[in-house]
């Protein structure tokens, strides 16, 4: 497919989206795993708490930060979060117009992991720990998922049959995508990745201050060789200042 009908896509899209919601902000849909977030004007740089969360721009420009890592993704991007990250966020591109738009779906590792097991597919470099926050490139496939779960949004009886066939075509579509390993990897009991993550939710539920990585070994003293160069792949640096309250994209 060319670009010029990738345009149009994303611009039927967009129309579609806002036809479900009203002003700026975050809009949790019908499909629970859902949310439509819009914002009209442009953003000051705000640490936000992103979530695992697969998340399409359909309109408008954001940056997000992670620690020395700098990503700009817009229409055509998707990022995924694969592990909960603090991150300093910024719309910047939008207009009353064309305001900025972007489909979150929530991640379930669980689910994640049900596909995963059924797909078959490879996990290569399984002991290489990956940034838990990449942008990548929509394809056809990808677009046309996305596509099918959005229209679902204008047939409600259809929601409780086929969103859940949909999520799991998406995440399989992720998963044997460029960035696949990145995804799986949040969704393997026991990895690395997941101790990075139970470490954070352990940081969002009891620390209210920047903290470095000794603080979150101080009960698991044999783990900490293991845990400091998986923790600073990951998140980029080995300090963390955590933000009160949780946003993805």
């Amino acid at each position: 497919m060319n670009n010029a009908y990738h345009i149009e896509i994303y611009k039927e899209l967009s129309t579609n989206v806002q036809r479900h919601i009203d002003g700026d902000g975050i809009h949790q849909t019908t499909i629970s795993s859902l949310s439509i977030i819009k914002s009209s004007t442009l953003t000051v740089p705000t640490h936000v708490l992103y979530q695992p969360a697969f998340c399409i721009i359909l309109q408008g420009r954001k940056e997000a930060v992670l620690a020395d890592q700098v990503l700009y993704y817009g229409v055509g991007d998707y990022l995924v979060a694969s592990v909960d990250l603090p991150v300093k966020g910024q719309v910047i591109e939008a207009t009353e117009s064309e305001p900025y738009l972007c489909l979150r779906l929530d991640i379930d590792p669980y689910v994640l992991y049900e596909v995963l097991t059924a797909s078959g597919l490879s996990l290569t470099n399984r002991n290489r720990i990956p940034r838990g926050l990449f942008v990548e490139k929509m394809d056809d496939g990808l677009i046309d998922s996305v596509t099918r779960l959005i229209k679902l949004l204008d047939k409600p009886n259809d929601i409780s049959v086929l969103a859940d066939l949909l999520i799991r075509e998406i995440y399989y579509r992720l998963l044997s995508g460029p960035q696949g390993h990145a995804v799986s990897n949040a969704a393997l009991i026991g990895t690395k990745m997941q101790r990075i993550s139970q470490a954070i939710q352990h940081i969002k539920q009891e620390v209210q201050q920047t903290c470095t990585y000794h603080d979150l070994v101080r009960d698991r003293r044999n783990e900490c060789s293991l845990f400091s160069p998986a923790f600073q792949r990951c998140h980029g640096d080995e300090s963390l200042a955590v933000p009160k309250e949780p946003e993805t994209a």
